[in-house]
Parts: C-alpha cells; sequence; structure tokens
C-alpha cells in the first residue's frame, strides 16, 4: 500500500517499532511510517507496560495522515469490528455525521440515517464509545426511538 493507495478505514497490517509518551510507532507493510495514539491502541483504559510489545504485528484501520506524511491508525477492536461489519463505512459514516449535524432532529432525518446501509453497524460501534461522548449519547436516544419492528429488521439476533 503506497501512499497515494490508502484510504481512511481502510484496515492494514503494521509492526510496532517503537513507544512513545503519545503511543506506539509502528511501520506499515510497505514501510510507511505510522504512530497509534495512546486512546486509540484498545478500546478501554490501557497501561503503557500492556502495549503491544516492539516487534508485534498488528491489524490497524487508518484514521488519516499528518502533514509529514505519517499514517494515524487505531488499533481498537470495536474500529477494527466497525471495518470488518459495514460495507462502506465510508458512506455509513457520513450519513451518521449527516444526521448529527441537522438541527432540530426530525424524524425524517433519523428515517434517512437508519434507511443507509451500515446504519446498525454504525450505531453498535457508536454504543461502544466512551460514554462521555456526546454521539453516544445521541445514539442511544435514536435507538430509544426506533419501532420494534425496525429495530428487529436492523438487529435479527438483537443489538450487541
Amino acid at each position: 500500500m503506497s501512499e497515494a493507495s490508502w484510504s481512511r478505514y481502510d484496515l492494514l497490517q503494521a509492526t510496532v517499532t517503537g513507544h512513545q509518551a503519545y503511543g506506539l510507532v509502528l511501520s506499515t507493510e510497505d514501510g510507511l511510517r505510522a504512530f497509534i495514539e495512546d486512546a486509540y491502541v484498545a478500546d478501554g483504559p490501557i497501561n503503557r507496560d500492556d502495549w503491544p510489545e516492539v516487534g508485534a504485528e498488528l491489524t490497524a484501520m487508518v484514521l488519516g495522515a499528518t502533514r509529514d506524511e505519517r499514517l494515524r491508525l487505531s488499533s481498537r477492536a470495536s474500529d477494527l469490528e466497525l471495518v470488518r461489519s459495514v460495507p462502506d463505512v465510508s458512506a455509513a459514516m457520513g450519513a451518521w455525521a449527516e444526521y448529527r449535524g441537522t438541527e432540530p432532529r426530525s424524524q425524517a432525518a433519523a428515517d434517512s440515517f437508519l434507511a443507509t446501509p451500515g446504519a446498525a453497524g454504525v450505531l453498535e460501534w457508536v454504543l461502544k464509545q466512551p460514554r462521555s461522548w456526546r454521539g453516544r449519547t445521541e445514539a442511544e436516544w435514536l435507538i430509544a426511538r426506533i419501532s420494534s419492528d425496525r429495530r428487529a429488521s436492523m438487529w435479527p439476533d438483537g443489538l450487541t
């Protein structure tokens, strides 16, 4: 994967090459420089002693790149699950951002978001984020107002 061939939400393999105060330093399989900030190493708080060791191979999701072309990555299980479960993560996250940007939140805006492919996966991902994140509160509010029929069609095995 060259610098021009990666996109946000892509999954890639990387090797931990070092630990810094801010997080992990990595190198991708194509030799690109990358890092994972401490908040994106795991879903919950994690001690530095529990970070992956130097030499460990990780699967990570691309968050973006810095001005000096280092890739920003996440190895949080919830982020990896999102990418693996939602066919077009970029479109689904765009629909979520569009819904969150509507004021006031209308039923039409909710219905539009809920009709997008991947809405169920995005809401499941949001529910795994810290309780302090406003988006999680908004997702809980939205889910509480979904009809039981729609909920059953979105989550046939129940909401996890």
